[in-house]
């Protein structure tokens, strides 16, 4: 899934020690912003598994964005509607 995607991106580029997930859903959609404490650049250029992700949330309608953490380290957030999730 979109999650585990992520993640294996995270191992494989953060040099992060740890990773927190936090899920939120309300009436019109899911939340998931996924963090970490790695070493996120001040400019993030979208490889082949960036944009991937972009892309499958685009295709059912979500949005994803990714970036340096306001904490420090790398966010990316990810949020459907959920019509797609019934």
């Amino acid at each position: 899934g979109l999650v585990g995607s992520e993640m294996c991106i995270r191992d494989r580029h953060s040099r992060a020690s740890s990773a927190w997930i936090n899920i939120f859903y309300d009436d019109d959609q899911l939340k998931v912003t996924i963090r970490d404490n790695g070493t996120a650049e001040s400019s993030v250029t979208a490889g082949n598994g960036l944009n991937g992700i972009v892309g499958r949330m685009r295709n059912i309608g979500g949005h994803a964005s990714a970036g340096r953490s306001e904490r420090g380290g790398f966010k990316v957030s990810l949020n459907l509607p959920k019509e797609v999730l019934i």
